[in-house]
């Protein structure tokens, strides 16, 4: 079950321009030239995708043990 793209748009989530393979392109510059702050916190916590994911694998990893137990 992949439910990234359900959760990928969340609106603390977002990785920024860091999505891109070159971010310089994307960022906008502010008057200065230079680019805004990035704000990494909420990218590099866990989310709802992490939490889906770690819920998931512990589902399938107790059927796994419960199978190979019996």
């Amino acid at each position: 079950m992949d439910i990234t793209e359900a959760f990928q748009y969340r609106h603390d989530g977002h990785p920024g321009p860091y999505r891109s393979p070159d971010p310089n392109k994307i960022t906008k510059r502010g008057p200065d030239g230079r680019p805004p702050p990035q704000d990494c916190l909420h990218w590099c916590m866990p989310g709802p995708v992490d939490t889906w994911n770690e819920l998931v694998f512990e589902i399938i990893r107790r059927e796994y043990k419960g199978g190979r137990a019996s």
